[in-house]
């Protein structure tokens, strides 16, 4: 709390009587009380003698009040003196008994308790260190709460509230001020050590840092840079560690109060300057007026249009003097957006922030992945590369997108980041399968979170795998993946940009390229064609049926076919391996687009450890067990024709399944067009939004198995006259050579490899 000192000399005490003092004071009750009774005894007699009325003896003005009054000024009177006796001996007390160890002013509050004074009364004193006054402001559960202060300034201050702080170190005067400092007088005679301005009020004076001085009896000290109509607190200190603060109120000067709009014009803002202690006069420019001519009298707001606005004021207009002008700057201001830019579970994103136009944006924040990628700054390019050392606001919002060097984990996290260049998201999330199209075909992704994860499995059961092989080779017999096959080729040398042993047979030649990128597309369908014409049941007219023999008409056959990967195709089959990496390596490609934020891609043929990772990401046991509830088998009843299966009826007539003519005649060879096949119970043929790897057609692979010593190829996962309970998509078939066989139920997938 702080109470105003008035300037016109000191209030006396107006409401204590003798009980209310009691110790220092030293009042003598008796004798105040003899003096008294006498008076008002002989004033009785005087006005029984006299006959004055009642009237005249209860008014105000009457000799009775007047008599009254005279006994208050005399009681009050002497009461005044004992008090600034009883100020001074607690002065001299406390200097001398050891009570420094607390402040004066805790001293006197102490002593002053049994002086027993109510809520808003005033002692008033006088020693050799000034004017001072002791007030009662409340009490609360019989505790006394009182300020002290000094009457020490001649300028617009006020005095502080006690609360532990000194008020008997030196004397403060303010000497000097104007609009934005103020000059100050401190007196001692002990020495002045050392003084401090602040805009707060400090309660802990020991914590202080004070500007020394040469500990002079007289120092003046000075503050600038002050606002106005702003109380500063001053603190001043002798040699003896005595504290003294007065607050003072800085003078007032021209304020300046605007408000503004947005147009497709600009800005529009409506100045107002007002200032109550001077004349005002304005200047609008991109910089200030030296000269005062330049600046117009103040008489109404003014309306300014431009983008950048500053208003320069000046106080005493009329003598054209000022210290320094005012400056108000309005700036067009536009919100700054901080994006992850993908990494949703990245860390530490700043809020959007209001910007002026041609400031810096803010750029030190640095975000966290908690997949290890590595944040490397922030860019207005929403695909950079490299961070931008500085951004500068423009004049409209903006986003600015974090730039990382992605992990491998992070990688496969973030499908969206490999997206090739002239494909774009349909549907799906990582989870479920994520699936892009470039209008006409279509991918999933297969997330790869480790280059530990990137390795081939063995399924329950095999065929042909084995060096010297008789037929079935199961995981147990084969004891490992080395065992079963050779490796891959893969027929690539270069693939994105990284050189990779695709000419002859390796272990995953392609593993550097998926696991930099975290990742691999996968067609969501089999490669197929838009239609063929089919010959008995489900061969292709002009391809007989076993083409060992004719392999070079097959391969000439599919050499020119337009194969795309969507639903509904006609698969491609009766092509050998070779065919198929030939037109699967060649299928499509494109280079990175940095402004649509599309990658680099290569088609290509999927390779053994590729078809382990769909069937992972699938599920494992999903793909290594019964698939008969999902796949396309011989032993899965349709839901077209719930009543038969493919095994049965072989001899039945010609019919119409889902828009596709088939025929049994011949081991139940019912190829479905890509993506349509549906089982009884209404269930089609997806895995994460893959369709067909159970079933409907093998599918050729990269994969070299070590049986006929490198001449074979590896299918993967059955077709439509096979048992699903047998062979299931984990199945490896390594019985067909890889430039001869060409299959009517052979097909194949092709991958996508990004960056």
């Amino acid at each position: 709390m702080q109470t105003k000192l008035e300037q016109t000399g000191r209030k006396q005490v107006n409401c204590f009587t003798e009980n209310s003092l009691q110790s220092k004071l030293h009042l003598e009750a008796n004798a105040s009380g003899i003096t008294l009774v006498a008076l008002v005894v002989t004033i009785i007699v005087l006005l029984i003698l006299a006959g004055i009325s009642i009237n005249l003896v209860a008014g105000s003005n009457g000799i009775l009040g007047k008599a009254t009054k005279a006994v208050s000024v005399t009681n009050e009177k002497a009461l005044e003196e004992r008090v600034e006796l009883a100020m001074a001996e607690l002065q001299m007390d406390y200097y001398t008994d050891g009570a420094q160890e607390t402040s004066f002013a805790d001293y006197l509050v102490n002593t002053v308790q049994q002086y027993k004074l109510s809520s808003g009364e005033t002692l008033h004193f006088s020693t050799g260190l000034g004017d001072g006054y002791v007030k009662v402001d409340a009490v609360v559960n019989g505790e006394l709460k009182l300020s002290l202060g000094w009457n020490l300034g001649t300028n617009a201050f006020e005095i502080l509230e006690s609360d532990g702080v000194d008020k008997f170190g030196p004397t403060i005067s303010v000497t000097a001020s104007t609009t934005n400092s103020i000059t100050f007088t401190l007196m001692d005679g002990k020495g002045v050590a050392g003084y401090f301005v602040s805009p707060t009020k400090i309660d802990d004076v020991e914590s202080i840092s004070w500007n020394t001085t040469d500990k002079g009896t007289t120092y003046e000290g000075s503050a600038t840079g002050l606002n106005a109509q702003t109380t500063y607190y001053i603190y001043a200190i002798d040699i003896n560690n005595n504290v003294s603060s007065i607050a003072y109120l800085t003078k007032n000067f021209a304020q300046i109060t605007h408000s503004h709009e947005w147009s497709a014009d600009g800005l529009t803002a409506t100045v107002t300057v007002t200032s109550s202690t001077e004349n005002v006069k304005y200047y609008v420019g991109d910089t200030a007026s030296t000269n005062i001519s330049d600046y117009a009298a103040y008489t109404a707001p003014v309306t300014v249009n431009s983008g950048k606005i500053i208003c320069f004021v000046r106080d005493d207009g009329t003598n054209n003097t000022s210290s320094s002008p005012v400056t108000l700057g309005i700036y067009k201001e536009s919100k700054v957006t901080y994006d992850k830019n993908g990494i949703t579970e990245a860390t530490g994103l700043p809020e959007t922030k209001v910007v002026q136009h041609t400031k810096a944006v803010d750029i030190s924040a640095k975000l966290t992945d908690s997949h290890g990628s590595t944040f490397l700054g922030w860019s207005t390019n929403k695909n950079a590369t490299t961070a931008d050392s500085t951004i500068t606001m423009t004049s409209s919002d903006m986003t600015v997108y974090a730039v990382w060097t992605l992990s491998q984990s992070c990688n496969a996290e973030h499908p969206e980041k490999h997206i090739p260049t002239g494909f774009h998201w349909k549907e799906g999330t990582k989870a479920d399968g994520y699936v892009i199209t470039d209008g006409t075909n279509e991918f999933v992704w297969i997330p790869i979170a480790s280059s530990a994860a990137y390795a081939k499995k063995l399924g329950t059961n095999n065929w042909y795998l084995k060096a010297g092989s008789t037929g079935t080779d199961t995981a147990a017999a084969l004891g490992s993946i080395t065992n079963a096959v050779k490796g891959d080729k893969i027929g690539l040398t270069n693939i994105v940009g990284t050189a990779v042993n695709g000419g002859s047979i390796a272990d995953r030649p392609e593993a550097a390229v998926v696991n930099k990128a975290g990742g691999f597309w996968v067609g969501r369908y089999e490669a197929g064609v838009d239609s063929v014409a089919r010959g008995v049941g489900s061969y292709i007219a002009g391809i007989p049926e076993w083409s060992n023999d004719k392999s070079a008409d097959a391969n000439a056959y599919w050499a020119s076919k337009a194969i795309s990967v969507k639903a509904g195709n006609e698969p491609v089959r009766t092509i050998t391996q070779s065919k198929a990496l030939e037109r699967a390596n060649g299928w499509k490609s494109g280079n990175a687009d940095s402004a649509k934020g599309t990658v680099a891609f290569q088609s290509g043929l999927i390779t053994g450890a590729q078809w382990d990772a769909m069937c992972n990401f699938i599920g494992w046991n999903t793909c290594d067990t019964d698939c008969r509830t999902w796949g396309n088998y011989g032993n899965v009843k349709s839901k077209t024709y719930s009543s038969l299966t493919h095994a049965t009826d072989i001899r039945s007539d010609w019919f119409t399944e889902n828009n596709v003519t088939k025929k049994d005649d011949y081991t139940n060879r019912w190829i479905f067009p890509t993506g349509v096949f549906e089982t009884a119970a209404g269930r089609n043929t997806a895995q994460k939004n893959i369709y067909d790897v159970a079933g409907n057609v093998w599918e050729w692979t990269t994969e070299i198995p070590q049986y006929a010593n490198g001449a074979n190829a590896v299918l993967r996962g059955g077709c439509a006259c096979d048992d699903g309970s047998v062979y299931v998509a984990s199945y490896r078939y390594g019985s067909l050579s890889a430039t001869a066989n060409t299959n009517w139920d052979v097909g194949f997938r092709l991958v996508l490899y990004v960056q």
